[in-house]
């Protein structure tokens, strides 16, 4: 259903089955979204307010918060306070340790969805708690305003 071309590229299919999720797939790309053959964005070509004035037709709304974009779907009742992970343990110094990236929507490396952030940090708490220390897992969330880095011992 979604496309995105990269600069000179031809549109190829994203498995994204929602329009919020491949609208910030395409800006993580700095690509061209299209619906079938509809051209939804394209941020490198249309100027910024002509993606904002066709995010919004397509439903999406989206406002700048000093510098990022904040992505909303316009009719409220879409919106959800769901969370992805993903997490992997890789060798580091000798030893295991685990990264753990938190972001609220779903892509192809996102493969566990939870009702909320809280929800996330329980549930990799009881994974990983107790065979790793503390500070050997490394813990991101993703959001529209950037990065932050957590631990899974904080309240969310």
């Amino acid at each position: 259903m979604y496309k995105i071309a990269q600069k000179g590229s031809i549109p190829y299919p994203i498995k994204s089955l929602d329009l919020l999720t491949a609208v910030r797939h395409c800006i993580n790309v700095e690509g061209e979204l299209y619906r079938g053959n509809e051209l939804i964005i394209d941020f490198m070509a249309l100027s910024y307010e002509e993606n904002i004035s066709n995010l919004l037709a397509a439903g999406i709304t989206a406002r700048d918060d000093g510098g990022y974009l904040l992505l909303s779907y316009t009719d409220p009742s879409l919106n959800t306070s769901n969370v992805f992970v993903w997490d992997y343990t890789y060798p580091w110094e000798g030893k295991m340790a685990v990264q753990i990236f938190i972001q609220d929507y779903e892509d192809s490396n996102a493969i566990v969805k939870f009702a909320s952030l809280e929800e996330a940090l329980q549930a990799m708490r009881d994974k990983y708690l107790g065979q790793f220390s503390e500070n050997e897992i490394s813990v991101y969330q993703f959001t529209d305003t950037g990065c932050e880095k957590l631990t899974l011992t904080q309240k969310s």
